[in-house]
């Protein structure tokens, strides 16, 4: 569901916040050179949190299909029982609902920091995100893990201040009126049950199927996506980005 005032409040006072005191700002001239790649400082506690959160989530995600694979071959039926147990616990267990408050959070400063991550944008494609609601937003490449793809979710929920759809779009949708809009991201649907790796959809996910990006559109919500997808994994390289469009079909 969108966002209530009382939310939506919260997060205008943090995305002013964030105008103020993290926004680098150039106007009328373009930035000067090597202004934005510069690294961002981050303290010996902050990188060693961001290790273990990342290696958490990362790591057990490879670490506990090995396993399996160990125990298969190596192990009891009792311990292959019981890994199968553990697995469906990890892969279904609920998901707390902290995704509004995870974007304010210590730790993902921290993980901003650890990777020195920049988000660039014009003034007039920051008020045209604010009033067009809803949208759908598509960052390109997917790469082997797209860090930068994933942390554009809660930074566009933290700033960019949503207005509420004007009045005369009730033919759209009636919920595009009941609330504030939000920013979700769509991971494919698998991450949703990979043990370990699921953790990242604790910020504002939605699953990638056209039935769910169409019912969050219909609600007024705005929606990221990486727009090659799993083939974009095996294209990069460490000397090229390559963006795998030419043969999607969907």
């Amino acid at each position: 569901t969108a966002l209530s005032d009382q939310s939506s409040t919260s997060r205008k006072q943090n995305s002013d916040l964030i105008q103020r005191e993290y926004t680098k700002k150039s106007i009328g001239k373009p930035f000067a050179p090597n202004s934005l790649t510069e690294q961002a400082p981050i303290s010996l506690l902050g990188e060693l949190a961001v290790v273990l959160v990342l290696s958490t989530i990362m790591g057990g995600a490879l670490f506990w299909p090995l396993l399996g694979l160990a125990i298969a071959i190596f192990g009891s039926w009792t311990q292959l029982v019981v890994y199968v147990g553990c697995t469906s616990v990890l892969a279904l267990h609920p998901m707390p609902d902290v995704s509004n408050s995870l974007c304010h959070s210590w730790i993902l400063k921290q993980i901003y920091s650890y990777f020195s991550y920049r988000f660039v944008y014009t003034g007039k494609g920051m008020k045209m995100s604010q009033r067009l609601s809803p949208w759908l937003g598509v960052g390109v490449p997917h790469g082997v893990m797209p860090f930068s793809n994933l942390l554009s979710t809660p930074v566009c929920q933290s700033l960019i201040n949503f207005d509420k759809p004007k009045p005369g779009r009730e033919a759209d949708s009636p919920l595009m009126l009941s609330s504030y809009p939000e920013f979700i991201g769509c991971p494919a649907s698998v991450v949703f049950h990979t043990p370990f790796l699921r953790y990242f959809t604790l910020l504002r996910s939605e699953h990638v199927s056209r039935a769910a990006i169409e019912k969050q559109l219909a609600a007024g919500n705005n929606i990221g996506l990486v727009g090659d997808g799993i083939a974009g994994i095996f294209q990069c390289s460490l000397e090229e980005e390559v963006i795998a469009l030419k043969n999607k079909k969907g």
